[in-house]
């Protein structure tokens, strides 16, 4: 929706859409690593149900109902988000079957690895309405092709993997670096 209120806002026109609330939603977070984690501590304070799949979780917060088996409660999100490492089992993990199986409406977010996402089945799935909108900032191909669909589609946010690139994310990762580095040529002296 906010692409949706920039865009008319910059064409001069001044949208009311109804937007949606976060509170009693539920988010389904494909991956519990350190990034899955954190979007769903964020999630939690937002008091979205929070419901993941990781075949190595380990300890979770009580928050977290973790799924056994992708894709069982995939019918329940109204988002789903896409936080894991990408792997031969993970290769368009959300592909056509998934989409069959989703809610209508569901919103769908990828910040990890674009082949995780069968592309032609999101396509497919905002063409028939079965997804309201997605947000990539990866892709199948990268760099993103002009003639790539999605880039004409207008419920779709796109960006360039960019999202950990803050300057004190850069910071934090350089003093680990060092610190590691530090900590090995320590332990060879």
């Amino acid at each position: 929706m906010l692409f949706f209120i920039d865009r008319e806002v910059r064409s001069g026109n001044w949208p009311k859409p109804a937007g949606i609330s976060l509170g009693g939603k539920t988010i389904g977070i494909v991956g519990l690593g350190d990034i899955g984690r954190n979007i769903a501590k964020r999630a939690n304070a937002h008091d979205l149900n929070i419901i993941g799949w990781d075949p190595n979780a380990d300890i979770l917060p009580d928050y977290i109902e973790l799924q056994n088996n992708w894709p069982t409660g995939t019918e329940r999100c109204d988002f789903m988000v896409f936080a894991c490492a990408l792997t031969e089992k993970t290769r368009h993990l959300f592909n056509q079957s998934i989409l069959e199986k989703l809610k209508t409406g569901v919103r769908v977010v990828n910040v990890s690895r674009g082949p995780l996402i069968d592309e032609i089945a999101l396509l497919d799935g905002l063409a028939s309405g079965m997804i309201t909108s997605a947000a990539l900032d990866v892709f199948e191909d990268e760099p993103l092709k002009q003639s790539h669909p999605i880039l004409a589609h207008d419920r779709c946010i796109v960006g360039s993997h960019n999202a950990s690139n803050t300057i004190d994310a850069v910071i934090r990762a350089s003093n680990e670096a060092i610190n590691l580095i530090h900590g090995m040529l320590k332990y060879e002296s």
